[in-house]
């Protein structure tokens, strides 16, 4: 059992920890729900209380959100939950650049995949996002869901549909993928562009094996 282990162990223990952990399942179980305030806590503890409380939550099945007073402050509290194996997302502000039209794709990624979490995967996880984050105008869960395609190894691909769908989530269909926001069809193959991540590559297994 590490130091860490230990303290956490150590806080879950504190009378106070309880009594906090008790006020929000009274509060969840109210019609109104009403807000718990914790003070008294010095910088150095407060990490490991918000790995406690995250860690607790998301044990139960809950998803939590964390908000702070900056982007970077809850990017960074994102990747400290996850590094403790606690589920954690970063909802970033989304970044208005018009001088640069790539710009903000790296904040358009990293916001579809907390709304696509939210709307399709059943895991239990943290949000760590700043107010200015949250109030920000996003896509319409309706939208989200019609424009997503899952790729199913057991099903033929419907590359056609595949191809409606990007070009109305915004890429360009080309003849060879070169960049970012770009996808190309040949036959059974498709290969799309994401924004901040890596070319993929789908190929219709079905199909090329019937053939």
């Amino acid at each position: 059992m590490n130091n860490q282990t230990l303290l956490l162990s150590a806080i879950r223990s504190c009378r106070e920890y309880t009594a906090l952990v008790d006020a929000l399942a009274v509060s969840r179980r109210r019609a109104v729900r009403r807000p718990v305030c914790v003070n008294g806590l010095c910088e150095g503890a407060q990490p490991l209380f918000l790995s406690a409380l995250t860690g607790d939550e998301t044990a139960a099945s809950r998803r939590v959100l964390l908000l702070y007073s900056s982007d970077r402050a809850a990017a960074d509290e994102a990747m400290r939950l996850s590094e403790q194996g606690i589920p954690a997302y970063h909802f970033p502000v989304r970044d208005y650049q018009f001088h640069n039209t790539t710009a903000s794709r790296d904040y358009e990624r990293g916001r579809l995949l907390v709304l696509s979490a939210l709307l399709f995967s059943e895991t239990p996880f943290a949000v760590c996002a700043t107010v200015e984050a949250i109030l920000q105008t996003t896509v319409p869960p309706e939208d989200l869901i019609h424009l997503t395609y899952t790729v199913d190894p057991e099903r033929p691909l419907d590359t056609e549909r595949l191809a409606e769908i990007l070009v109305n989530g915004g890429y360009t269909r080309v003849e060879l993928v070169e960049g970012p926001g770009q996808f190309a069809m040949r036959g059974g193959i498709i290969d799309v562009y994401p924004p901040a991540e890596a070319p993929v590559r789908i190929a219709d297994m079905m199909r090329n094996h019937i053939t």
